[in-house]
């Protein structure tokens, strides 16, 4: 394909919406009444899956791969940028269970494999020749997740033992990633029935929740965001395992 060919911007769009849904559930509708939020979640979004999406094209990423990027981009942000994962309580200074929950089920399988997934499938197919994202591009995208980390000056080493325990595992999840082995060209994209009835039923709840119930973000709606991420997750894994195909990203 050229080299000339548009950006990505149609799957972009697609996978900054599929995430903005998913949002929704948790913060509200009144939640997204607040410029800032928003602003920020579109061009964190916005960035992360132009990153994404470059690697996706020039390495032929497949799902394991892209959760593998989830994982990587979600760690540094639930880290430094909401600090999630940080529990000074533990030994290693950060919650296992939010870890596995915010980088695996979340970053991952759902907010990237599904994101992916969806635009693919009701946007159009992507163009695997369209333009790359280029050294200035990757720089701007960079310095936007990086400014997280003036967080560090901000904790006032509060957990020094989370912080260090996060850049580790950062730095082995990095180094597997670039380290695996990769396709030799792109996979076509094939449909699924079942994945879109489980994206269709996993939009129409995060757009009926939050359009309604999360109006009053409470413990019940976030309890019920987390329970439906891993029934959500889980039932991705199992289809990748039954049908023994990747999931088409």
């Amino acid at each position: 394909m050229p080299q000339d060919s548009k950006w990505p911007l149609r799957i972009v769009a697609a996978c900054v919406l599929f995430n903005l849904l998913c949002e929704l559930w948790v913060h509200g509708l009144v939640g997204f009444l607040n410029p800032v939020l928003t602003g920020s979640l579109v061009v964190l979004y916005s960035t992360y899956f132009l990153m994404l999406e470059d690697l996706v094209v020039r390495y032929h990423l497949r799902d394991r791969h892209v959760i593998m990027a989830g994982f990587v981009f979600g760690l540094w942000h639930e880290t430094f940028t909401t600090r999630s994962v940080l529990s000074p309580g533990s030994p290693l200074g950060i919650d296992p269970v939010i870890l596995v929950l915010s980088t695996v089920f979340w970053w991952g399988l759902m907010q990237s494999v599904a994101a992916l997934y969806f635009a693919n499938r009701f946007f159009g197919g992507r163009d695997w020749g369209h333009r790359r994202l280029g050294k200035a591009g990757w720089a701007l995208c960079l310095a936007f997740s990086l400014q997280a980390a003036q967080t560090l000056f901000r904790a006032g080493g509060s957990n020094s033992m989370g912080y260090a325990s996060s850049l580790a595992l950062l730095g082995v999840a990095v180094l597997a990633l670039v380290r695996i082995r990769k396709p030799a060209g792109a996979l076509p994209f094939h449909g699924s029935r079942l994945l879109d009835s489980l994206v269709l039923a996993h939009l129409s709840l995060c757009a009926g929740i939050g359009l309604t119930l999360g109006s009053f973000s409470n413990t019940t709606t976030t309890v019920g965001f987390v329970a439906w991420s891993v029934a959500f997750g889980a039932a991705l894994i199992l289809y990748r395992l039954f049908s023994k195909r990747p999931i088409p990203v």
